[in-house]
């Protein structure tokens, strides 16, 4: 007995019915101008041959991509920061379990030719911005399209949907903890302040020094010549111990220390490569993160079609 294969596109129904794909995508959406016969006419078939829609017709029937794009820096790519890579298994996880793909665009901060090509092309539904500067123009493209977006980390901008952790109080909390062991002359080596979460941490160590009674430095960097200088400035200055502002800067400041004469170092983010040194460091669920980032904008979108 000869099988009878069951049509998968629309393309297929198209055939079978003598319709054109548009026809058959009209159909379905209830877009545009067609006959209720048609309509009739096609669902009955679909019926018939227990047709289920893929996502990509269902995509073409909506008008939709069913996928989401999440936007790294380009420094993601080295392989130095952990943070964006757990942060995207959450999002991918998220995405799987609503039946979004997830595509990564990767650009330069101050050059957004890649995602500008994506926006235009309208391959994705939505965007996660995984770090945001200030006047970011990754940003400044998704509000300007009117692209659904979320970013991870407050970008100090109104209406826009972010997630993000309670930076300042966790690297307070941290640094109290720390400075109770007896330290008294504190420094910070923190990453550049156009970002959110470097200038919420800063925050944090100021807080816990001075409620503390000490008078702590802070060093603010960018690139790894800043923080060798911010490393001299802090043995100079007889610190007892220095704050890292995240696990980058912290990897760094070490290879630049005598593991044996080194005063004692912490970082305000945990990376398992530091674990090896004994630092010590407050955790943040990164996966968590960019989780709840990617259900907040497939509900977003949802919710709008």
């Amino acid at each position: 007995m000869k099988s009878v294969e069951t049509p998968t596109t629309l393309e297929d129904i198209a055939k079978a019915l003598g319709l054109s794909a548009s026809t058959v995508s009209r159909a379905l959406s209830g877009k545009g101008r067609i006959s209720e016969e048609t309509v009739n006419k096609v669902k009955a078939y679909m019926e018939g041959h227990n047709y289920k829609p893929n996502m990509l017709a269902k995509g073409l029937a909506k008008g939709r991509s069913y996928s989401i794009c999440a936007v790294l820096p380009s420094d993601a790519v080295t392989g130095q920061i952990p943070f964006f890579y757990e942060c995207l298994m959450g999002i991918c996880s998220a995405g799987m379990k609503s039946n979004y793909t997830t595509m990564i665009v990767t650009d330069r901060e101050d050059r957004t030719g890649r995602l500008e090509s994506v926006v235009s092309m309208g391959k994705a539904d939505g965007y996660i911005l995984l770090r945001a500067a200030d006047d970011d123009p990754a940003l400044k493209l998704l509000l300007d399209k009117k692209c659904r977006t979320v970013v991870v980390g407050n970008p100090g901008v109104e209406d826009v949907q972010f997630v993000d952790e309670d930076h300042e109080g966790v690297c307070e909390r941290f640094t109290k903890e720390v400075l109770s062991r007896g330290f008294k002359a504190p420094a910070a080596i923190i990453g550049a302040q156009k970002y959110n979460v470097n200038r919420s941490r800063k925050r944090g160590f100021e807080a816990a020094a001075a409620e503390k009674g000490v008078k702590g430095t802070v060093y603010t960097v960018s690139g790894d010549d800043g923080i060798e200088a911010a490393v001299n400035g802090a043995l100079q200055s007889g610190a007892d111990c220095i704050f890292c502002g995240d696990d980058t800067v912290c990897l760094k400041v070490l290879s630049l220390l005598d593991a044996g004469k080194r005063p004692f170092v912490a970082s305000f983010y945990y990376n398992e490569s530091l674990a090896v040194s004994g630092i010590e460091a407050p955790r943040f669920n990164s996966k968590e993160l960019g989780r709840r980032a990617a259900a907040i904008l497939i509900n977003s979108i949802e919710n709008k079609f």
